[in-house]
Formats: structure tokens, C-alpha cells, sequence
């Protein structure tokens, strides 16, 4: 493997997850979006994927392994290599929904999703539409004043609370009553500013 070679980083997600199996719509199969971006790219680019680090076995049956195999531009990375440096030295990164297009983002490299993304506003993200977007995603250059401004208005779109207790791990302190009550009052606060519907005529 050659971090000079112009490649797109595509990480490989966890399945069965929700972010892939449900959000990645068709691209639910993971490969499908591969061998697109693949038939896309320009002669030379090659795919450099990265095994998700907690995948088990299944649903990574030997039939998933012939398939990747079978993409001629594709290579097979090592767990070994930080997904830092194949980002930074990427022409870009393809994801279905994954934290790596957020991280191509903030490192001022193009990101291309196949299927919801948090980020999916951020300058330089692309929803896949085929081969344009591959252009569009090798065409970004770095703005981080734009960038700055993009994730402010994102984020102000954001409420206090965390409503799924299995990332308390990541919160020091973590008090699991009160941030189901944060997290019930936040809701109240957008209930509340939602607007009525206008019933029908």
C-alpha cells in the first residue's frame, strides 16, 4: 500500500447498525456502494478500505470477501494504518453515513455520502449522484472560515441531553437521571416550538 497513490478512502461500516442498515437506504449493502464509486472514478484511482475495528463475523460471510475482492481497483487495508493518515492523504473519503466524511470535513478534503449524514450540510459533503460527484469531491479546496460558519448554524439546531444511556461512557460524570430529564425537557422545548398544523379546509 502507497499513501501517494491517488486513492478515496472508503471505511467500512459496522453491520448490522443502524446509521448503515437503516439510513444507508439501498446502500445498506455497503459494497453496492463501492462498486459505483469504483466504475466512477478516474483510470488509476484506486479504493483503499479499512475494516470497521469492532466487525465480527457476521454479516462478513465469505461471499462479502469474493465481492470486495472482485472490484479491480480496490485494496485491502491493514487495521494497522491510522484512518487519520488515510484520510489526509486521500483524494477524498466515501462513506455511507460514517464519522470519517465528518473527519474529511474538517481536514478541508471533499466527502461523499450514500446515505444520511448528520454533516450532510457542511461544505465540501456530497450526496452521491452518480459520477458528477466524484468531480465535485476532488474539486474541494480547504475553507475553514466557511466551514466554522456551516457547523455553527448546524449546531444551533442542537439541544442539551443525551437519549441513548450506552454513550454515557463518553460523558465524565455521567448522571444517567439527570440527562433523561434534560434530555425529556429538551424535547418539551421543541414541542413547544413547533407549530401548529393548519387543519385542513
Amino acid at each position: 500500500m502507497d499513501l501517494s497513490e491517488p486513492y478515496v478512502y472508503f471505511p467500512l461500516h459496522l453491520q448490522p447498525e443502524m446509521t448503515t442498515d437503516t439510513w444507508g437506504f439501498a446502500y445498506a449493502d455497503q459494497l453496492l456502494a463501492i462498486e459505483e464509486l469504483a466504475a466512477a472514478l478516474p483510470a488509476g484511482t484506486l479504493i483503499y478500505a479499512k475494516e470497521n475495528p469492532i466487525q465480527t463475523k457476521f454479516m462478513r460471510e465469505p461471499s462479502f470477501y469474493r465481492r470486495l475482492r472482485a472490484i479491480p481497483n480496490l485494496r485491502y487495508v491493514g487495521e494497522h494504518v491510522p484512518s487519520f493518515e488515510l484520510i489526509r492523504n486521500s483524494l477524498f473519503v466515501a462513506t455511507i453515513s460514517g464519522t470519517a466524511g465528518y473527519e474529511a470535513a474538517l481536514m478541508g478534503k471533499g466527502a461523499i455520502h450514500f446515505g444520511v449524514a448528520w454533516y450532510a450540510t457542511l461544505p465540501g459533503v456530497f450526496r452521491w449522484q452518480g459520477a458528477e460527484t466524484v468531480a465535485k469531491a476532488m474539486a474541494v479546496q480547504p475553507d475553514r472560515p466557511a466551514l466554522e460558519t456551516a457547523f455553527t448554524k448546524l449546531t444551533s439546531k442542537l439541544y442539551p441531553g443525551v437519549i441513548d444511556p450506552d454513550y454515557g461512557v463518553l460523558i465524565e460524570g455521567f448522571d444517567r437521571e439527570a440527562e433523561g430529564r434534560r434530555a425529556v425537557e429538551s424535547l418539551l422545548s421543541v414541542i413547544r416550538d413547533t407549530p401548529t398544523p393548519t387543519p385542513p379546509p
